[in-house]
């Protein structure tokens, strides 16, 4: 899957991965996420966000933007995780 791809970035966990994801794709650039197979991090959930060469420099500028993550943001993907996940909440 990496084939003809380049590592743009490391993602500690998933869910910072899937906020990478999202805002590459709101950018139109299709990113690919890959876990690390870097034996001294992989049980952590470390992924490696590879792009298409072409897109390294347009993805490079989207993530340098704006680091921060907004409260909705935030929300939004835990949301999206915990349906991911079928948590429903906190049991009655």
């Amino acid at each position: 899957m990496t084939e003809g791809t380049v590592r743009l970035t490391m993602a500690p966990t998933n869910f910072e991965a899937e906020i990478i994801l999202e805002r590459l794709a709101e950018a139109g650039i299709q990113a690919f996420p890959i876990k690390s197979q870097d034996p001294r991090v992989a049980m952590l959930g470390q992924f490696d966000i590879f792009v298409k060469p072409s897109d390294l420099e347009p993805a490079r500028k989207v993530l340098d933007e704006d680091q921060s993550i907004s409260e909705d943001e935030l929300v939004k993907f835990e949301e999206e995780d915990a349906k991911r996940r079928h948590i429903t909440g906190p049991p009655d």
